[in-house]
């Protein structure tokens, strides 16, 4: 573009002679309008590209706005997850300390049980251990009558002794409250363990939060990688464009500087040719007046005319 216009002001140059100007600047001129619907649409592409890239910079921002509300969020997941992890640690020591005392108590009501029995027969465990045998024998064999009558004396005779055994237990104090106690010691292991449960329920479901949000933020910071690559890209289409199209303003603006030269080039050579002709009729009218012929008005006024051009000078 730069090169077609030095050829064709060297080719100006060449021929700027008064017959050639007006040709020249027609020329220059119809190339000025080609530069110029050129230039309005580099110009118009250029915005659009501009307006391209803004839209996918609101985007990336958009994404990366999101992106850090995520890692706040995930942030007090994961310091919720730790700190019930941490009371989770604290409840199983509980539980745990729960748990031993119960093991103690159960140790210590079975070695009453056996003092209190030890000249009773068999052990109540011993007679419930017999009686779940004898009845699962009742549901699953095939007896004849008289060993199906058998087994039924048998177990109405465990149940009685199994009877007889609690009732003498419930009336004795030591063990109706070393079993009281054991009963608490109980619903105490057993609240520790539903806290265990519930915490690490809790824990868990700050750590899947947490995890959700990592996911959103993997996503979104795709997304926003995408946006900014595209950002990019249309900045720089718009870049080369607007590159382009402040070369075609330049090239304009010197075809308008030439105009503009020729023109003045094409004004001086008028009042020259002017003066020329004004001279040459001035020379015709002294040529007259020095023949003795009669001057006209006419030939008065141009010799006027003549002499206020020099006065000027």
């Amino acid at each position: 573009m730069g090169g077609e216009i030095s050829n064709l002001n060297a080719t100006q140059e060449a021929e700027a002679d008064g017959e050639q100007i007006p040709r020249l600047i027609e020329e220059l001129l119809r190339r000025t309008e080609i530069l110029d619907n050129r230039a309005r649409t580099l110009k118009s592409k250029r915005d659009d590209m501009n307006v391209e890239a803004k839209k996918f910079s609101v985007v990336r921002d958009n994404l990366n706005e999101k992106v850090r509300d995520l890692m706040k969020e995930m942030t007090v997941h994961r310091r919720n997850r730790d700190r019930l992890n941490d009371e989770v640690r604290s409840v199983k020591e509980i539980r745990e300390e729960q748990n031993r005392e119960v093991g103690k108590f159960e140790k210590t009501l079975a070695a009453l049980k056996r003092d209190k029995m030890v000249n009773k027969g068999f052990p109540l465990p011993r007679l419930k251990s017999d009686l779940r045998a004898l009845e699962f024998n009742q549901m699953t064999l095939v007896l004849s009558t008289e060993k199906e009558k058998a087994l039924v004396e048998k177990i109405e005779d465990l149940q009685k002794k199994i009877k007889g055994r609690e009732e003498v237990m419930e009336k004795d104090k030591e063990l109706r409250d070393l079993m009281g106690k054991l009963g608490s010691k109980r619903d105490e292991a057993e609240k520790a363990h539903s806290n265990v449960t519930e915490l690490a329920d809790e824990a868990q479901r700050e750590h899947e939060a947490m995890e959700s949000c990592f996911s959103q933020i993997v996503e979104l910071r795709s997304r926003a990688d995408k946006a900014h690559k595209s950002f990019l890209e249309s900045r720089k289409k718009a870049d080369e464009l607007h590159e382009e199209y402040i070369s075609l303003v330049k090239e304009i603006h010197e075809i308008k500087d030439k105009v503009s030269e020729l023109r003045i080039k094409q004004r001086a050579l008028a009042q020259k040719r002017a003066k020329k002709r004004a001279e040459e009729s001035a020379n015709e009218v002294l040529a007259k007046l020095k023949s003795g012929e009669k001057l006209s008005t006419n030939d008065l006024l141009t010799l006027q005319r003549v002499g206020a051009g020099k006065r000027d000078k």
